[in-house]
């Protein structure tokens, strides 16, 4: 067996502008689960328990790898005087800063 997380990632208009997958295998299957002792429970639900957070975690960072990437998009500004460099727009002016 298997999980698989969907995640869409929603504008504040509704719109869905990025959905990511993430599937984790090596589930026991309900057949399977071993129930009958106290050690095969906890190695059955610790393969379980494995796959979900995996699987988690795997389509948080995706998630947010996309967003980012997004987000960088909009605020690259090119450098001047170079052509093909940009800097990423922090909103903050280097030159005022109180430091």
């Amino acid at each position: 067996m298997k999980i698989k997380f969907t995640a869409e990632i929603i504008d504040d208009d509704g719109n869905v502008v990025g959905k990511r997958t993430s599937e984790e295998g090596g589930i026991p299957s309900m057949e399977t689960f071993d129930i009958s002792t106290r050690e095969g429970f906890l190695r059955d639900f610790d393969l379980l328990e494995k796959a979900v957070l995996k699987a988690r975690n795997r389509i948080g960072a995706d998630a947010a790898d996309e967003i980012l990437k997004g987000t960088l998009k909009k605020q690259r500004i090119p450098e001047p005087g170079k052509r093909d460099s940009c800097r990423v727009r922090t909103g903050q002016n280097p030159r005022l800063s109180h430091g």
